[in-house]
């Protein structure tokens, strides 16, 4: 499986996340701070017009425009990967992937800067553990091209096998983070 392909999940998982909170700007959000909730004792912490108030300036404050550009940088980094690999390795390929691996690392490092509000249950987690993945995966690619240009193509492949894997492994998070968006957004 090439790539592109295999980091195709993450990708749509990323560009969802970041469809919800775009389009939960519009008319939710302002809805539902219209109107108070009567919610159940265990949902009462997510529920609250504060947590709503902390969830509309996050996003709003930056925390959409933050995703966007993870989302961006993911599928820029997956298209240097591919390239990549059919290119073989060359200075060209290696610069490629390094400028993509390096802005989805700065990426993903703002988007850890400006977390989502700990109020919305399992959010703040679930997007810590995807951008967790992102940053470390775009170590490891960077990693792999220092060893490539050290020589050392074997540690450079597995390295970069290493790098794809821990990306791919930010698909589930991201999912999930998609949902606490949803399961939150429900009960306004």
């Amino acid at each position: 499986m090439s790539e592109p392909i295999q980091r195709r999940p993450v990708i749509l998982a990323a560009a969802g996340l970041v469809t919800l909170l775009a389009a939960c700007g519009s008319q939710g959000i302002h809805q539902a701070a219209a109107h108070t909730t009567a919610a159940s004792p265990a949902a009462a912490p997510a529920a609250t017009p504060a947590c709503l108030s902390q969830f509309t300036a996050w996003r709003a404050g930056g925390g959409l425009a933050d995703l966007q550009a993870v989302t961006h940088a993911l599928g820029h980094a997956a298209r240097a990967a591919g390239a990549s690999a059919a290119a073989g390795v060359s200075s060209a390929s290696l610069m490629r992937l390094g400028t993509a691996a390096a802005a989805l690392q700065a990426a993903t490092q703002t988007a850890q800067a400006d977390p989502a509000p700990a109020c919305v249950p399992g959010l703040s987690t679930d997007e810590g553990t995807a951008m967790a993945d992102l940053t470390q995966g775009a170590q490891g690619e960077l990693d792999a091209i220092q060893a490539a240009q050290n020589g050392d193509i074997q540690t450079a492949g597995s390295d970069l096998v290493a790098a794809a894997g821990t990306i791919n492994s930010a698909h589930a998070p991201m999912l999930a983070a998609v949902s606490d968006i949803q399961a939150f957004l429900a009960t306004h």
